[in-house]
């Protein structure tokens, strides 16, 4: 079963997104992006950013302790009962030595107003640069968890598995 999902971009440059049997997550696009030299600032959420533009070749530099937000140019309305799931592609780090600062995001249905851009935080390891509309994350769509009942007991009554890490073999 299909599920509509809107999506608004901010720019008519930003590329439209490539849906394919290959794979199910879908790559976003860096439209714009911002850079914070003053770590302090930057956990004070969208303090001492501003917006730094793109040079003549379409790249952005950043250092490395450098806090990255990447504004990816589109505002979805996502189907009923669902939320977004955004991680780095996998060579995201490799390539740039951008690591995403909360791991995977969550997008849920609510954010869908006609500002609510996407966007990725991510801290600098190293110094480097990537390209306007490079793809440095992806996102699928998933069904929200069913909200469960919780039942509060002494005991579960299973068989232990072997702790944390563990295959239990």
């Amino acid at each position: 079963m299909s599920k509509t999902m809107k999506v608004k971009k901010f720019s008519k440059d930003v590329p439209d997104f490539k849906i394919d049997n290959k794979g199910d997550w879908i790559d976003l696009f860096v439209e714009r992006a911002t850079i914070s030299e003053n770590t302090e600032e930057a956990i004070e959420y969208n303090q001492g950013f501003k917006d730094n533009d793109f040079n003549e070749g379409g790249e952005i530099w950043y250092n490395k302790g450098d806090i990255v937000i990447v504004g990816l140019g589109v505002a979805i309305e996502l189907p009923y009962s669902h939320e977004g799931e955004i991680r780095p592609r996998s060579s995201t780090l490799k390539k740039t030595g951008l690591l995403l600062t909360n791991s995977v995001g969550t997008i849920d249905e609510s954010y869908k107003g006609d500002s609510d851009e996407w966007q990725g935080v991510f801290y600098a390891t190293r110094n480097g640069m990537f390209k306007r509309f490079d793809r440095l994350l992806q996102f699928k769509v998933i069904k929200k968890m069913v909200k469960p009942t919780i039942e509060y007991v002494d005991t579960l009554g299973n068989e232990n598995r072997g702790g944390y890490g563990t295959s239990g073999n």
